[in-house]
């Protein structure tokens, strides 16, 4: 199901964890989130999490697959991923990884997890 994700090519303006996220939620459940994202998906300097990001997602208390999850660190940008079947599937500068919350999480000082409402 997700194997058609791992080829994927990040790009800070045009292509970015948000836009891949919204590919992968859109496969995984039919809906697209992609309005609600409108704007977390600024490229990386200019993205925060937003209010509107509280208002379309309901924050987990444990993740439910398949959930968004969040992952922020201070004086960075905040970084999204779908966590799906114990796992975070997320793209980076380095290209897509489909990992364990650990190994996704690295270098992030908090992870959260959403569910759409």
């Amino acid at each position: 199901m997700l194997d058609k994700f791992l080829g994927r090519n990040y790009s800070p303006a045009n292509y970015n964890c948000v836009h891949f996220t919204v590919e992968v939620w859109q496969a995984l459940t039919g809906n697209n989130i992609e309005q609600a994202l409108t704007l977390f998906m600024r490229p990386s300097n200019d993205r925060k999490a937003s209010m509107s990001l509280r208002r379309s997602f309901k924050k987990l208390e444990a993740p439910q697959s398949p959930c968004l999850a969040l992952m922020q660190r201070q004086k960075t940008s905040p970084h999204l991923g779908v966590y799906y079947k114990n796992k975070i599937i997320h793209i980076t500068e380095l290209g897509v990884e489909n990992v364990e919350p650990s190994l996704a999480a690295r270098g992030f000082e908090k992870v959260t997890y959403y569910q759409c409402l």
